[in-house]
Parts: C-alpha cells; sequence; structure tokens
C-alpha cells in the first residue's frame, strides 16, 4: 500500500514534467498497466494526488526470475515484510512465533486452494531448490510406492 502510494506519486511527478516525453515502444507485444488497487487502500495522505492512468508498457516475456508482483499480495506481505519479519523456524522468541502462525495460516491457505494436506505444502526460496526437492522426492522409495 504504502510503496503503491510512492510508486503512484513518482508517476504523476514523471507525467506532470515539463520538456519532451519519450517515444512509446513502437514495435513489439505492449501491455496496459494499471494500478487495480481499491481506493479504500490509499493512504489519506495521498489522496490529494491525481491519479495517473494506465501506462502502455512493452509485455515483459522473461519471467524466470522475475514476475509482476499483484496488489493484493503486496497488501497481504506488507506487514510482514514491515513488523513481522522474524525467522519461522525460531522458536524462542515472539519474532519467530508470529512468523511461523503467518506461515502455517499461508500453508493452509496453499492446501485448500488446491486440495492438498497442509504437510504437503513446503514453502522454498526458488526454483532450483524447488527442482531438487522434487527430484528426491521422485526417487525416494516412498514417494514411489505412493504413485
Amino acid at each position: 500500500m504504502l510503496l503503491r502510494a510512492a510508486w503512484r506519486r513518482a508517476a504523476v511527478a514523471v507525467t506532470a514534467a515539463p520538456g519532451p516525453k519519450p517515444a512509446a515502444p513502437t514495435r513489439g507485444l505492449r501491455l496496459r498497466v494499471g494500478d487495480h488497487a481499491p481506493q479504500s487502500a490509499v493512504p489519506a495522505d495521498t489522496a490529494a494526488v491525481p491519479e495517473a492512468g494506465p501506462v502502455l508498457r512493452p509485455l515483459y516475456m522473461d519471467v524466470q526470475a522475475t514476475t509482476p508482483l499483484d496488489p493484493r499480495v503486496l497488501d497481504a506481505m506488507l506487514p510482514y515484510l514491515i513488523n513481522y519479519y522474524g525467522n519461522p523456524h525460531s522458536r524462542t522468541h515472539a519474532y519467530g512465533w508470529e512468523s511461523e502462525a503467518a506461515m502455517e495460516r499461508a500453508r493452509q491457505q496453499v492446501a485448500s486452494l488446491i486440495g492438498a494436506d497442509p504437510r504437503e505444502i513446503i514453502f522454498t526460496s526458488g526454483a532450483t531448490e524447488s527442482n531438487n526437492i522434487a527430484i528426491k522426492m521422485e526417487s525416494h522409495p516412498v514417494a514411489q510406492a505412493r504413485v
């Protein structure tokens, strides 16, 4: 929410700046990018800032390392990036307890979405770790017995 408001102010400043505007791309696919946040999510101090319209940007196809972040995900994650940033595996203090509870809620949500048992949901840090776990699980005798 705060990051989105700061981006909005910067976008308005760029569009209001005097001088020649950068040329829009003339070739390739383009995507119209707009802010889909509900108005209630905008802090009161940004209410006076005029809304920048949707921006026409080249379609980004290289999602191997980076993908666009859905504004709903940003809103859900922001408290944990700013206030509740503990290690969920540290069980000796409140920071760890809060993070562990949040991880378990997320695990339950993902499991219910795909019809899985929450114990089957494993969060990893990236594709390489996920691929390694999948390969090791597939080669494990218990995994082969379930198939």
